[in-house]
């Protein structure tokens, strides 16, 4: 039977076949060999090829093109001593941060491109025994704090968990600051420079050093990109808190209008009742147009945004507009963020005001008339 077997430099134990149904690979110089096919087909595997730089494993198949193995560190490295620890985190890849202008192409089907390795950091992680308890990966700063955590599976063998780069920010008292309701905003990504992986199992605690790059052909300093994630992380707290503006006034809307439908069906209403209703609609219709323009969505079209739209809808663009690009905040983007500042804090002073008077006003009428009160929603920081 036809095949190629090829030694890897940088451990002299490890070694690949291809053969005529797929690849295999030896961890002790070929005493014992075990498929190294995941998804590969079934397919003669005609030459084969470890990236110098990149540790990827690169095999030539015959008929089915190029196929690549990313990063096979935790092959190079998995000596017997590895193998016989309970757990174990491999030496972790340097991870290049890129700029995605735009996802996809509309000229050309994607059945002719191959996909891209998973975009971020790859930690490798091995456990003999399948582990108990609830297990997490930890990503921590050059100052010690944890910016981001992962789940770890309970499950035996190598595992690997990718990090996207990106990292929950908080705000000057500390909150963290999540992405909003409102969607599409995504957390800014970590500048480039080291980064601590620690795998907490139990009571113990494994380490190791990771490092993320730059995007490659953008020059920008550091202070530039701390400014850049400063105002993106303002811009995302002004948007989380429309979010939670836009979630409270339709709950208010639902709960006005099955207070209409009941006094429709009823046969007879309470004219207090009724007058107090009619009073707050009125009150709360002029915040609700103003939180969700009539005939417009709160996300709305980007056209519509580009010419102004909601605040929602502004608050939004904007922390699109400072994370999108590897460069500082336009002058434009800071003047517009400190805008939008006043305006969503006027918007909530008057959504507050209501939760805080005109609801418990209402509900003391309804109370009093044996009609279920409203539900306030919580009121909020500014």
């Amino acid at each position: 039977m036809d095949h190629v077997v090829r030694e890897d430099l940088r451990n002299k134990n490890l070694l690949f076949v291809g053969m005529e149904f797929g690849i295999y690979a030896s961890l002790d110089g070929g005493e014992t060999w075990f498929s190294l096919n995941n998804n590969l087909p079934t397919v003669a595997v005609r030459d084969i090829a470890v990236h110098p730089r990149e540790n990827d494993l690169i095999i030539g198949t015959h008929g089915r093109g190029i196929w690549i193995m990313d990063d096979i560190r935790p092959l190079q490295e998995m000596t017997e001593e590895v193998l016989n620890k309970p757990y174990y985190v491999f030496s972790v890849r340097p991870a290049t941060k890129r700029f995605i202008s735009f996802r996809g192409d509309s000229s050309s089907g994607a059945v002719y491109s191959g996909e891209n390795p998973e975009y971020g950091l790859s930690i490798n992680v091995y456990f003999k025994e399948k582990p108990s308890g609830k297990n997490r990966i930890f990503i921590k700063n050059k100052d010690g704090q944890e910016i981001y955590q992962m789940r770890v599976l309970n499950k035996e063998g190598v595992r690997r968990y990718m990090w996207n780069l990106q990292f929950v920010p908080r705000t000057e008292e500390g909150e963290p600051v999540k992405t909003g309701g409102l969607g599409m905003v995504s957390p800014p990504e970590v500048t480039a420079g080291e980064y601590e992986i620690e795998l907490n199992i139990g009571d113990d605690v494994l380490k190791e050093k990771g490092e993320v790059k730059p995007v490659p052909g953008f020059e920008m300093g550091e202070d530039e990109r701390a400014l850049q994630i400063e105002k993106q992380v303002e811009a995302m707290s002004l948007s989380r808190k429309m979010g939670l503006a836009v979630t409270g006034v339709k709950s208010i809307r639902r709960q006005i209008d099955k207070l209409k439908e009941s006094k429709e069906k009823a046969e007879a209403f309470p004219e207090e009742a009724e007058k107090a209703i009619q009073v707050f609609e009125e009150k709360f219709s002029a915040l609700e147009t103003d939180i969700i323009p009539k005939g417009i969505g709160y996300r709305g079209s980007l056209e519509y945004a580009l010419r102004g739209g909601s605040i929602s809808e502004m608050t939004l663009m904007l922390s699109l507009s400072i994370g999108s690009y590897p460069s500082r905040p336009t002058d434009t983007d800071v003047f517009m963020l400190e805008q939008l500042k006043g305006a969503v804090k006027e918007l909530l002073m008057r959504m507050n005001a209501l939760i805080d008077k005109d609801i418990p006003e209402l509900n003391k009428v309804l109370e009093g008339n044996g009609i279920k009160t409203l539900r306030a929603p919580k009121k909020i920081d500014f």
